[in-house]
Order: C-alpha cells, then structure tokens, then sequence
C-alpha cells in the first residue's frame, strides 16, 4: 500500500495569494509572505543537502514556516520540544539519524559534540542550519 499523495503546498499557498494565511497579536502573514518564507527555506534545505532534520523552533510562525518548507522540499521533520534537557536531545538526534539541526547558535556547543557544524549561517531572524 503506498503513502497517500500530499497535496501540492506551493500550490495551496499561491492559491489564495493576497488573503491573510496567519494572523498574530503584532503582524499577519499574507499566503503570499508565507509562500515567499517557505520558498527561501527550501533553497536553504537544499543547499545544506538536509535530509532528517531536527528543528527546534519557540517561534509558532517560523515553526510554521519551516515545517511546511521541509515537508514541501521531502525531509523528514523531527520536532526537538523545548523542554528537553540536553540528554533527552542527544537521545533524540542518536535515535533519529537526523544529519541536519535547524535552532538557535546557543546550542552549539551540545552540536558541535555530537559532530555538527553550521553551514548556513542566516538573517538574525532565522536559525543556524547545523549539518552532520
């Protein structure tokens, strides 16, 4: 039995180009924003030859966007929840075979032991790709 087809999301979001896709208490995100976001995303995937990819991300919005990024570029997406302590995320990078890191500098060092190194360092607004 094959997996079910996925709809196409570009094409979702091109779709209602102007209308607002997500709405926040400081800023509303046009489908058309949220389109350009994910496509910039996909490029960064790419370049970093992402495969399995951990992302820890606070921001509701950017985990958002990176998420549908990852799904429309084919990665796997493993969600890294905040509250972990650094042995539960050492536990879930062993166990996941994930090659690619997508979180803030601060974590580094945990990174850098575990044979990660940034190849994408980005706009202060987004997270350090950290690749295997």
């Amino acid at each position: 039995m094959s997996a079910p087809e996925l709809p196409n999301i570009a094409h979702l979001l091109q779709r209602h180009h102007g209308k607002i896709a997500i709405e926040t208490a400081h800023t509303n995100y046009s489908y058309q924003s949220v389109s350009e976001l994910v496509d910039h995303r996909i490029d960064q995937l790419r370049v970093s030859g992402a495969r399995v990819v951990a992302l820890f991300e606070s921001d509701p919005v950017k985990w958002i966007v990176w998420d549908l990024a990852l799904l429309q570029a084919g990665c796997v997406s493993v969600p890294v929840p905040p509250f972990f302590t650094v042995s539960q995320i050492r536990h879930l990078l062993q166990q996941t075979g994930a090659d690619t890191w997508i979180g803030p500098r601060s974590d580094y060092l945990l990174l850098n032991e575990l044979g990660f190194t940034a190849v994408s360092y980005t706009h202060l607004t987004l997270p350090t790709i950290y690749s295997v």
